[in-house]
């Protein structure tokens, strides 16, 4: 709702027309395509949540459950489908494993 907002508000701006291309939106599908290593990970987080909620739905409840929500969370975050300071599946160092000094 804020993307349509601002494209109303800046529509009659003059600088719109130079500042259009900066502000859209993407498509999911096209970067799960562009990337199929980010497509297997998401399909493995929606297997993942689809498993758990499951269990849960049969009454699993406790520790082990609460952190294996934890780490779907952490899994489905966008450190590791996005470029940035934690490399992710686009950046191209990412294979390489951190030097821990």
């Amino acid at each position: 709702m804020e993307y349509e907002r601002i494209g109303h508000e800046m529509e009659h701006d003059p600088r719109w027309p130079s500042l259009k291309r900066f502000v859209r939106g993407g498509f999911w599908r096209n970067f799960k395509v562009r990337y199929p290593e980010s497509d297997e990970m998401y399909a493995r987080m929606m297997m993942v949540s689809r498993k758990l909620e499951r269990a849960m739905e049969a009454g699993a409840c406790g520790a082990l459950v609460d952190q294996a929500r934890t780490e779907l969370y952490r899994g489905q975050c966008n450190c590791c489908y996005w470029h940035g300071a934690f490399g992710g599946c686009i950046c191209p160092i990412s294979a390489t494993p951190p030097t821990i000094t």
